[in-house]
């Protein structure tokens, strides 16, 4: 989706950190990566979890694994997000496209 501005990056919103990172993923990753996301994501729960941080809409994320199993199908949910996606389309720039598809599509609902 379009972050709120092109210029600056609200850090106290995840959606909005996701935003900047899909467009402009050079300032926050390496290269487009599924690996490098899901760590990257990782880290930010992490801080949420232990009070380090408070983000708008991180709570929202975390029902995004069950749209993404309804979404690709699977039986079984026994996996996250990352994992889902990673098995239906790898760990490149195809599962990191494909994150971001599923993200933008789930937030719409």
């Amino acid at each position: 989706m379009k972050p709120k501005s092109e210029t600056h990056i609200d850090f106290d919103d995840f959606y909005d950190i996701l935003d900047h990172l899909e467009i402009r993923t050079g300032l926050f990753l390496l290269k487009k990566d599924l690996d490098l996301l899901y760590s990257f994501i990782s880290g930010i729960s992490m801080l949420e979890m232990n009070n380090k941080l408070n983000l708008k809409n991180i709570d929202k994320f975390y029902d995004f694994s069950l749209f993404v199993h309804q979404k690709l199908e699977l039986q079984t949910k026994n996996t996250s997000w990352f994992g889902a996606i990673r098995y239906e389309f790898g760990s490149d720039e195809k599962g990191f496209n494909k994150f971001f598809e599923y993200l933008n599509e789930f937030r719409k609902k």
